[in-house]
């Protein structure tokens, strides 16, 4: 059986991230960890143990989310923006899709099948928040 396919979710908004949690689960892909800071999302991202991200632009007053951006980006680990702005902050990051809040199942559904291809059988969490 092929392995579901394991997201990182950066949202720093504790119930936005919960919510997401769910919903990506509910999507048939495993959730390695919800991280609502920049250190924490800068641990996991250490770990290895996710095959995309989901990241919010805005972890912080700093936009730091696009910083993990340029992190990720230089693993070559493909991800996804999910953001209430309409557009990536920075000009490098034109060509990243974007999940744009408020948003439902199906356009989340779109965008992690466009990063990361179909998800398995739906509710499968690996860990929650951090």
């Amino acid at each position: 059986p092929r392995r579901v396919p394991r997201v990182l979710i950066v949202e720093n908004d504790f119930l936005i991230g919960e919510m997401l949690h769910d919903m990506v689960a509910e999507l048939g892909y495993a959730v390695t960890k919800v991280a609502h800071r920049l250190p924490s999302a800068l641990n996991e991202i250490s770990k290895k143990n996710f095959d995309r991200a989901l990241v919010h632009i805005g972890i912080d007053e700093q936009k730091q989310g696009n910083v993990i951006a340029d992190i990720l980006h230089a693993k070559d680990i493909p991800f996804a923006f999910v953001t209430g702005y309409g557009h990536a902050m920075k000009e490098r990051h034109a060509g990243i899709p974007l999940l744009q809040k408020p948003y439902n199942s199906e356009q989340l559904r779109v965008v992690l099948e466009a990063i990361i291809g179909p998800g398995g059988s739906p509710n499968h969490t690996a860990s929650h928040a951090a």
